[in-house]
């Protein structure tokens, strides 16, 4: 069972195709490689998310949300069917940007339901339903098993992005519409209390996931959010340590390894994830966000030479999306090319790189041929 990042909603882009050369983009990509640390640490990127989601425009609030929105009652993704697990409310980040870029209290109305819905299936000491019928299934009271602990981090490093990010967010700070929502999501934090609880108790059993970096990643930033949100030491170290742990064993060459391998739709997943993680360090977090920033540098050169002069993400030669790689709820897995274009995107605000967003236009155009580009 596979659930992390495995079903995300297909994001578009848009905006007017960038044409460079294969060459450029080989090009761009060594020189990422070749600055030493040293000549970035003194102009590390400012940690400022709603920034870059403002100057990504409708990559962000017009594609990004879309297959994200949930049914009446609040599920999403296989939940609709009634709830299986936790995991697969992962969606209320997807909904963050159109929510608070577009004030729009449609989407925070709904970004808050599918926590709710989540949390209507929460235990008293913080596990939640699961019903996968796996061969991993437990419905007693004993610890919980890796898939069940794994989709719970799933579903948390997502609301705890969200936790972390929407109070920073002026508009729904202050404005009047939005005091029934704040209400809300104070509600839903305190909720999460037992279950960062529960999740601590499963650290040991989810180091023993350790086959694919993003899994390992959306381990971390459950913990880290969460005890950012909640102003707990101790799951933020946990998350520290965690995401240590990936970012040392990123090759030299920037590749997170997936399944023993370079994967170029997977790769995008892991370089978004640290930027996530960097874009929302605690202040006092120097040495990390120093060593997040060299991995999302590698990490972006080691992708771009997958990106063909048509658009496409090639996945010759990958570990496990291809044409005779790995499917998922019996259906073939692809690239994620919302991932993809998000994760350079970032990249390429933060920066800054124009070559980097030019290639991701060019990707945009190709994956998303109808939809105008507006960044």
């Amino acid at each position: 069972m596979e659930p992390h990042l495995e079903q995300i909603a297909r994001i578009g882009l848009s905006r007017r195709a960038f044409c460079t050369t294969t060459a450029l983009g080989m090009v761009a990509s060594a020189s990422l490689l070749r600055q030493p640390p040293a000549a970035f640490a003194e102009t590390l990127p400012a940690q400022d998310e709603y920034a870059v989601l403002a100057t990504l425009g409708r990559v962000m609030d017009g594609v990004w949300p879309r297959g994200a929105y949930p049914n009446a009652q609040g599920a999403t993704e296989a939940n609709t069917s009634g709830f299986i697990q936790i995991g697969f409310q992962y969606h209320t980040f997807t909904l963050l940007p159109a929510a608070v870029e577009l004030k729009n209290t449609r989407y925070l109305d709904a970004l808050l339901r599918i926590a709710e819905y989540a949390f209507a299936h929460q235990h008293s000491d913080g596990r939640f339903d699961y019903s996968e019928s796996n061969g991993t299934i437990t419905t007693g009271s004993t610890q919980g098993p890796l898939g069940e602990a794994s989709t719970a981090t799933m579903f948390f490093y997502d609301f705890g992005h969200t936790l972390v990010l929407l109070p920073k967010n002026d508009w729904f700070r202050t404005a009047p519409e939005c005091e029934p929502f704040r209400k809300r999501l104070d509600v839903l934090r305190e909720k999460c209390r037992p279950s960062l609880d529960w999740l601590l108790r499963q650290r040991a059993l989810l180091t023993t996931d350790s086959a694919a970096a993003n899994r390992t990643l959306a381990h971390a930033l459950s913990y880290y959010f969460l005890g950012r949100a909640l102003e707990r030491s101790d799951a933020m170290d946990a998350g520290r340590q965690i995401a240590r742990r990936v970012l040392d064993a990123q090759t030299p060459d920037g590749v997170f390894i997936e399944s023993a391998g370079f994967d170029s739709s997977y790769q995008a997943v892991n370089v978004l994830e640290c930027e996530w993680m960097y874009l929302n360090l605690d202040p006092a977090d120097s040495a990390l966000r120093e060593q997040l920033w060299n991995a999302i540098r590698r990490g972006v050169a080691r992708e771009l030479p997958s990106v063909l002069p048509t658009g496409e993400v090639s996945t010759a030669g990958n570990s496990r999306i291809s044409a005779n790689g790995e499917s998922f709820e019996g259906h073939k897995k692809t690239v994620n090319s919302k991932q993809v274009l998000a994760a350079l995107g970032y990249y390429g605000v933060m920066a800054p790189d124009a070559s980097v967003m030019a290639k991701m236009r060019r990707i945009f155009a190709f994956y998303y041929p109808n939809d105008p580009v507006d960044f």
